[in-house]
């Protein structure tokens, strides 16, 4: 490894290197201890106080509703490098992300009179996705 770098170092010197660092955020977790603030049975103006404003909303078949927060947090990292070779430019790069991009959430289902059935939470993408109602025709 230590020959490698001793060997690309002073190709990279004789060219460019760049580096770059994002942080992306999306929304807030929920905070500890919200969702102890409401349990099953409990009225949709319970949730709302508890979680605040949900990130979507569905309405659901069977009546009631889906309601979702999610947030997201991703950090990505990146080298990249160019280096001229015979009037020909090389470009090598390296990137690293973390694997926490996943986007993770709370949904809570409501029933026909608006009160908590259920409450899931966990990555988003593992949750399964409200039935929808039917549009009117």
């Amino acid at each position: 490894m230590v020959g490698a770098l001793g060997a690309v170092l002073p190709l990279l010197l004789a060219g460019c290197v760049q580096g770059q660092w994002n942080r992306v955020r999306y929304e807030e977790p929920i905070p500890a201890g919200a969702l102890e603030r409401f349990a099953i049975g409990s009225e949709a103006t319970a949730v709302f106080a508890a979680l605040g404003a949900p990130t979507a909303v569905w309405e659901l078949a069977q009546g009631g509703a889906a309601l979702v927060w999610a947030h997201d947090g991703e950090v990505r990292l990146g080298i990249s490098a160019s280096v001229t070779l015979d009037d020909s430019p090389v470009l090598p790069s390296l990137g690293f992300g973390d694997d926490r991009g996943r986007v993770r959430g709370v949904m809570v289902l409501l029933n026909r009179d608006f009160k908590v059935q259920e409450v899931r939470s966990g990555d988003l993408g593992s949750l399964a996705p409200p039935p929808r109602r039917p549009s009117p025709e």
